[in-house]
């Protein structure tokens, strides 16, 4: 199970590494550093609703990317 964990890990950061900048950017400060759409906004200098949108934009990226290869639990 742990190299399942590893590999879906290793698959994330490199569809990660493929997604236009600001949507990587909000990921990362969202999922990583725990900030919410306010201040992903400010520093993206954007609106929240902005904020909003390229969150939802880059999971469902991540979904479709990365749903192949989830691990599910039975």
């Amino acid at each position: 199970m742990q190299s399942a964990t590893r590999l879906f890990r290793i698959a994330t950061d490199l569809a990660l590494a493929s997604m236009p900048g600001k949507q990587r950017a909000a990921v990362v400060m969202h999922k990583y550093h725990q900030m919410d759409y306010e201040q992903i906004a400010r520093v993206l200098n954007c609106s929240e609703s902005v904020a909003r949108s390229l969150l939802f934009s880059a999971y469902e990226t991540l979904r479709q990317r990365l749903g192949p290869y989830a691990v599910t639990q039975k």
